[in-house]
């Protein structure tokens, strides 16, 4: 199925359980749901037209700084949950996850732990999601769905200034897991510009420090990785190759566009390049699809951004592998079977955890020459995904340093770099980080809609409007 261990359900992100962080025990946080107003705000529908929505708690005002308005520290954490890229794929989704496409039956209330309960003098917000698109869509139509990731997280952000008071915020973080975690980043310079043009609009003018506006990016990186044999012959692309067929499918528009209702009378405008993927880089770059990779997008990233990712990120391994490792494969002292030292299996979960780990350490070098861009790394080397999400977040460890601890310390310093080398297990190190969850995700690409051949005829049929996505992709497809 399409949907994810840890990001499967349309709270997924903050359906979890009680934890201790090292200040006492912390109670989950109630979230309460609003549904965006499409008045206000047309195009921030669902796949399936039905409205956008976000679940939103208040500071505890026990956890307020002296002096510190209510208003003061914003968390935006957009939802997970992959996304289709053809037809195929999305005639999958529709089939088999449909709170990912629709809005329709989401509870009216969410319970938040990991980073959303360790910010307890932030207001948080969670936005939903049901665009399918890694949220980059800006209304293009195509496999039968209409694609609106960027339209729903500019509209929550419009409402939250209308009638929660986000026009006051001093600090905000735009963050997400998974496929939200990747939509962070890739909207992240264009959501910052624009939280800084609501407090302009807020002043009127007067003189007023702009809000500090950063990100968390948790399990949001992608690299190019070649599937295995076996994966290739089950039809399974490359991420790249995901990449690719997206940008293609439904990314945002060149065409200029009107400006929302919040800012008062629509007028057309053209885009700035903070309007395009990665800050500037589908605006500039020979080939978009490449600003969905994290080093590329890495480079036109301007904002401040923290990363927290395993070196074996179980999504892109079970993508690219198709199996995961027994749990505790790095710590047994001997290797399972089709995990030996040189085995496909082996080398292909090394060679992933060589390339992140110098991807990160490359694009936090440039950062501090440049001083923009990834400025905080945690990276263990546990088999999992999203830690930001679960209490997992206040045990994991990397050089001996919980990722609630790097956090904390980088949302003071604005600097931090916690990156394992321990290298003492089974595929390179794997597990060797202390206190590791243990979250596979055998197969995310998995579906009969995308391996059978009459079945995607059968989808570009239901296409619609006719302006299906291509239908060829990768290897064996």
């Amino acid at each position: 199925a399409v949907g994810l261990t840890v990001v499967a359900a349309v709270v997924c992100a903050v359906v979890v359980t009680t934890t201790a962080a090292q200040n006492g025990a912390l109670l989950p946080r109630v979230l309460f749901k609003e549904q965006l107003d499409i008045e206000a705000s047309p195009g921030a529908l669902c796949n399936d037209g039905s409205p956008g929505a976000y679940y939103f708690a208040r500071a505890d005002p026990a956890a307020l700084a002296p002096g510190e308005a209510p208003s003061a520290r914003w968390l935006i954490y957009l939802h997970g949950g992959f996304q289709c890229w053809d037809n195929a794929s999305c005639a999958c989704r529709v089939a088999t996850s449909p709170e990912l496409i629709s809005s329709e039956g989401w509870p009216t209330t969410a319970l938040a732990t990991g980073v959303l309960q360790q910010l307890r003098g932030w207001n948080v917000v969670t936005v939903g999601y049901c665009s399918s698109d890694s949220w980059i869509g800006d209304g293009r139509r195509a496999a039968g769905l209409v694609f609106n990731g960027r339209r729903i997280l500019e509209a929550t952000l419009d409402q939250l200034s209308a009638r929660h008071g986000f026009t006051a915020a001093t600090r905000v973080l735009i963050g997400g897991c998974s496929a939200g975690g990747r939509g962070a980043l890739y909207n992240l310079d264009h959501a910052c510009e624009r939280v800084r043009l609501f407090a302009r609009k807020a002043t009127g003018g007067a003189e007023r420090a702009p809000p500090r506006c950063e990100g968390l990016v948790d399990a949001g990186w992608w690299s190019e990785g070649e599937p295995t044999a076996a994966q290739r012959a089950q039809g399974v692309p490359s991420l790249e190759e995901v990449a690719e067929a997206a940008v293609a499918c439904y990314g945002p528009a060149a065409a200029p566009r009107e400006l929302p209702l919040a800012f008062g009378k629509p007028t057309a405008v053209a885009r700035s390049p903070s309007d395009s993927v990665c800050g500037e880089c589908s605006a500039l770059a020979a080939n978009p699809s490449h600003c969905l990779l994290g080093p590329t997008c890495a480079q036109h990233t301007r904002t401040h951004y923290f990363l927290a990712q395993s070196q074996y990120d179980s999504f892109a391994g079970g993508f690219a592998l198709g199996t995961a490792p027994p749990h505790g494969a790095g710590t047994l002292g001997r290797a399972p079977a089709g995990w030996e030292d040189g085995s496909v299996l082996a080398e292909r979960a090394r060679e992933q955890r060589v390339a992140y780990s110098g991807e990160w350490r490359q694009a936090w070098a440039a950062a501090q020459r440049s001083g923009e861009g990834l400025s905080g790394v945690f990276a263990t080397t546990c088999y999992s995904h999203c830690l930001s999400t679960s209490g997992a977040w206040f045990r994991a460890t990397a050089g001996g340093r919980t990722a609630a601890d790097v956090f904390e310390s980088w949302l003071d310093s604005g600097s931090e770099l916690a990156i394992d080398d321990c290298s003492d297990g089974i595929a390179g190190g794997l597990e060797c980080s202390r206190n590791c969850p243990y979250q596979p995700i055998d197969q995310p690409c998995a579906c009969d809609v995308r391996t059978s051949p009459a079945s995607t005829k059968e989808a570009e049929k239901q296409c619609g409007d006719g302006s299906c996505c291509a239908s060829t992709l990768g290897a064996g497809r």
